[in-house]
């Protein structure tokens, strides 16, 4: 179980040499977006659980917000997995699966990091019944990112879809949180199928409109 635990308490993965650029990028002044991005019903549907198990289920709009890469946007993948944290025993195989499809992960989607926090306070495995600063809406992963790659937090932002995302971006210093619902959330929380207790209206924007509205926020300043 020691290695499992070490695999699982394991919460940065790191594309070093997009960090590396990023990181001089910013020392020459040059201007870039950063990007926090939550995956269970942010980048696909909340299906509970276990999703970055199954095959990527990546909404369209997303998918072409990654492929549109260029040096003045980065992103940062984060999220809270309770799969293991459920299970009271974990094979070190399925350990190193769970980590071979967040890098396969990185990889699709270009990111330059990712968090991964298996903690949970009331998790079933006591090796990670834990109150983890890197569970959101804690902030640790959002100040030690910027600190990471040299990054202000003017040009950073967090996209979610719960209210523990907007309060980790705020906890952390970033100043444009998003709460974001794509177009099928949106109609399920207006006619109330979708009704789960932290979500909020915090500010609703299409997925496909980010980088236009805040790059056109951006230069009007």
């Amino acid at each position: 179980m020691l290695i499992q635990k070490y695999i699982l308490s394991k919460h940065l993965l790191l594309n070093p040499f997009a960090a590396i650029k990023h990181r001089f990028l910013t020392s020459v002044g040059v201007k870039s977006n950063l990007y926090f991005l939550d995956l269970d019903g942010t980048l696909w549907p909340d299906r509970g659980p276990g999703a970055l198990l199954r095959p990527f289920d990546i909404y369209p709009c997303w998918r072409k917000f990654f492929n549109q890469r260029n040096p003045y946007k980065a992103t940062i993948l984060v999220t809270n997995q309770a799969y293991f944290a459920r299970k009271v025993e974990v094979s070190v195989w399925e350990c190193l699966f769970f980590y071979a499809k967040a890098i396969f992960l990185m990889y699709k989607t270009g990111a330059t990091l990712m968090y991964v926090c298996n903690h949970h306070p009331n998790a079933q495995n006591r090796f990670l019944r834990k109150e983890c600063e890197y569970r959101k809406p804690y902030p640790l992963m959002v100040i030690d990112s910027l600190r990471l790659l040299n990054h202000e937090s003017q040009s950073t932002y967090l996209v979610g879809d719960r209210i523990s995302d907007i309060l980790a971006a705020n906890l952390g210093g970033i100043e444009t949180p998003i709460l974001i619902y794509n177009d099928e959330m949106f109609t399920q929380n207006i006619s109330g199928q979708n009704a789960l207790i932290d979500h909020a209206f915090f500010e609703i924007v299409k997925i496909s409109e980010i980088d236009e509205r805040l790059n056109r926020s951006k230069n009007e300043i």
